[in-house]
């Protein structure tokens, strides 16, 4: 399996950090706002806000300095964390317990504060906007899960496909030592969609070029006491490609006409 997951960020500390107790040692865990760049429409920005989360020593001792609209540099790895979740039953109020959730973070392998004392939000991203070309970098190579499933199409809409990656890791991550890889979620937009759905598949090995985003997502559950399905939020974090390189074990051009002749034509905008 291909190795290679790394994540760069610069970005302005949404709020105070927080400090976890695991075992006989403390975890730290932030959000920072980073920011990318609208390719399509000029001086227009796209705010995202991923989680940090460490238990090194050294590391939590410097996050215990850091301020709300600090920013920060964070260079580390996404990884994948099962956790419990809790919600609320819309009709009886029960709280239901989802165990094994899966979350992403980025667990970091080097962190520096690079400005501080600075008083307002406005303020902070005024700093941040002339670096947003390095606010939110990931390179992920990886293995394709599962053949890419198209999630939106139209006019109205970019043709949308998303898909599960498999990650090596080639770090120790001290706090989860007996998990050796990690399954981020990629989402690619437009013509890298149309390709993707169409040359890729299970166990195609892709080099991915991207950044971080993190949304609101909506989950179904079913309540433990009434048995009744209800929704409640949550949050998806993904890499959306840029782009996509092919590496091993995709479909060439004449394999997929012989495979596919009738493959699914995508809406064109």
């Amino acid at each position: 399996m291909a190795t290679h997951n790394y994540i760069r960020l610069l970005g302005i500390l949404r709020k105070s950090p927080k400090f976890l107790k695991l075992g006989d040692s403390t975890a730290a865990m932030f959000s920072l706002i980073v920011l990318n760049k609208s390719r399509s429409e000029k001086d227009t920005f796209y705010y995202n806000v991923p989680t940090i989360f460490t238990d090194d020593e050294e590391m939590v001792t410097a996050i215990e300095q850091y301020k709300t609209n600090d920013i920060i540099e964070v260079e580390g790895v996404i990884t994948t964390k099962n956790v419990i979740k809790a919600s609320s039953c819309e009709h009886c109020g029960e709280k239901n317990i989802k165990e094994k959730a899966i979350i992403f973070v980025i667990t970091p392998l080097y962190l520096c504060r690079r400005e501080s004392g600075i008083q307002t939000r406005e303020d902070a991203l005024q700093k941040l906007q002339p670096h947003v070309e390095i606010s939110n970098k990931c390179f992920a190579l990886g293995t394709v899960l599962r053949n890419p499933e198209l999630i939106a199409v139209g006019k109205k809409k970019k043709n949308t496909v998303r898909y599960p990656i498999a990650i090596q890791r080639k770090y120790f991550i001290q706090d989860s030592p007996e998990v050796h890889s990690d399954y981020p979620w990629i989402n690619t937009i437009g013509q890298q969609a149309e390709n993707d759905i169409k040359y890729l598949h299970t166990g195609s090995v892709i080099y991915v070029d991207g950044y971080i985003q993190t949304r609101n997502a909506i989950q179904t559950s079913i309540c433990n006491q009434c048995g009744k399905s209800y929704n409640w939020k949550d949050t998806a974090v993904e890499i959306i490609g840029y782009s996509v390189e092919y590496l091993q074990n995709y479909l060439t051009p004449e394999e997929v006409v012989q495979e596919h002749p009738f493959n699914v034509i995508l809406v064109e905008e």
